[in-house]
């Protein structure tokens, strides 16, 4: 059996180095990293951690990642995947990474390690440092909502810059023209979601908009979130027609700053989710949003992972829902 001490000597360098290549650590230059993963697979090392299941082809566990549990798509979402799981004999491991690239690596390493058969991931980088590790040593993955930057990766969901974009869309359409786009650093799909917004804004010529994205300074829950962003915005909202907001339950926070201004919605400003998650139903909000629906998304993710992990279907899926722009209260004139 191939060693990382093999693959030091054959690179010569220190088995620190090939240990830390194999494990994503921060502190490798990505040349030397990409130098050790095509090295390994070219001498055929195999990680003793991983050696058993991948003989075997099955642990019968799962894992998810996902960035909270505190969004209410999210919740429903992993509910459907470990009920799913579940009837098919599987048992799951869920992992929080709160949309922060250093936790998100962490929780799938820790997956990794446990010799899961396969994950569902919501990524928080369209470029995630894991990615060619897992491709590697060939642990099926299925990536949702957040569609990555790699033509051989399984996608399931939403794309959520087209989200972001028809929600942005229709804004304008209403004659906005000073917009503003709130997101969550704690949701962890915001750079989706401002592709769409900025994609949007620069073809319809309203470039100058693009400086206008807000985002809370620390990882808050979604509610606290909207409550920060609404601070952020106190002295400001005035000069906005239109919010688009990452996702509706930043609107909490948003609709008391706008009741304290005297501002009302949608008399004076337009406001339009890019993902509903749910809340929808709630008297309190009547928001139009770019409705997805989170069950049909984790029973596709859970049916295509389980393909790949009993070997079925080698060409890469992309399976993509658009949602629907459900239009309310909220931007109507």
């Amino acid at each position: 059996m191939v060693t990382m001490e093999d693959i030091s000597i054959e690179l010569g360098c220190s088995i620190n180095t090939v240990s830390k290549a194999l494990n994503n650590k921060p502190d490798v230059s990505p040349k030397t990293r990409q130098l050790v993963l095509e090295t390994a697979r070219r001498m055929g090392y195999v990680p003793n951690s991983l050696a058993k299941s991948l003989v075997t082809r099955s642990s019968g566990t799962l894992g998810i990642v996902v960035p909270s549990v505190t969004v209410s798509f999210y919740a429903e979402l992993v509910e459907t995947v470990m009920k799913g799981a579940a009837q098919r004999g599987y048992s799951t491991f869920l992992a929080l990474s709160s949309g922060q690239e250093d936790t998100e690596i962490a929780a799938v390493e820790n997956l990794y390690q446990k010799r899961t058969d396969g994950l569902i991931i919501i990524p928080s980088s369209p470029e995630p440092s894991y990615y060619e590790s897992l491709h590697l040593f060939k642990v099926p993955t299925v990536y949702v909502l957040n569609d990555i930057e790699k033509e051989s990766a399984d996608f399931v969901g939403a794309d959520l810059a087209v989200c972001s974009y028809r929600a942005t869309q229709h804004l304008i359409d209403q004659g906005c023209r000073r917009l503003a786009l709130l997101c969550s650093i704690r949701s962890g799909i915001g750079w989706g979601v401002e592709k769409g917004f900025l994609r949007c804004l620069e073809d319809n010529g309203l470039g100058a908009c693009a400086q206008n994205i807000f985002k809370p300074s620390a990882l808050l829950n979604p509610q606290d979130a909207g409550y920060e962003i609404a601070q952020m915005l106190d002295d400001r909202v005035d000069q906005f027609d239109g919010l688009v907001l990452e996702h509706e339950q930043l609107y909490f926070g948003i609709a008391r700053l706008l009741d304290s201004h005297g501002i009302s919605c949608p008399r004076d400003i337009l406001v339009a989710a890019s993902i509903g998650m749910g809340i929808k139903r709630s008297p309190f909000l009547s928001l139009t949003s770019v409705e997805v629906n989170p069950q049909t998304i984790g029973l596709d993710a859970l049916e295509l992972l389980l393909a790949r992990v009993q070997g079925q279907d080698v060409q890469p899926k992309a399976e993509k829902n658009m949602g629907k722009l459900v239009i309310r209260k909220s931007s109507r004139r």
